[in-house]
C-alpha cells in the first residue's frame, strides 16, 4: 500500500482547521486501493488496516507526503 500526501489542503470536518492530507495505498485480495485522507483519516483507517494486516486480510500498508517519502511509521497507528 502506497500513501503520498497529495498537497492538498482540506478542512478537517471535526475541528474545522485546515489540514495537510495524505495518500495511503495498501493491498488486499480485492485489488489495491488508494484513499487521500487528513492524518485523523490515516490514524483511523490505518488501525482497522492494523487489524486486517494481522489476519492476512491486508498487506503493503505505507503512507507518504507530498514529495513521495514515506511517512508511514510517522503514524501512531503503524507503529505497533
Amino acid at each position: 500500500m502506497i500513501a503520498r500526501s497529495s498537497g492538498t489542503v482540506k478542512r478537517d470536518p471535526a475541528t474545522g482547521r485546515f489540514v495537510k492530507t495524505f495518500i495511503l495505498g495498501y493491498k488486499t485480495d480485492r485489488g489495491q486501493p488508494v484513499r487521500t485522507l487528513p492524518p485523523r483519516g490515516i490514524e483511523l483507517m490505518g488501525a482497522v488496516l492494523s487489524r486486517c494486516a494481522g489476519r492476512g486480510a491486508a498487506w503493503n500498508i505505507q503512507v507518504t507526503d507530498r514529495g513521495g517519502a514515506g511517512v508511514t511509521f510517522d503514524f501512531a497507528c503503524c507503529q505497533g
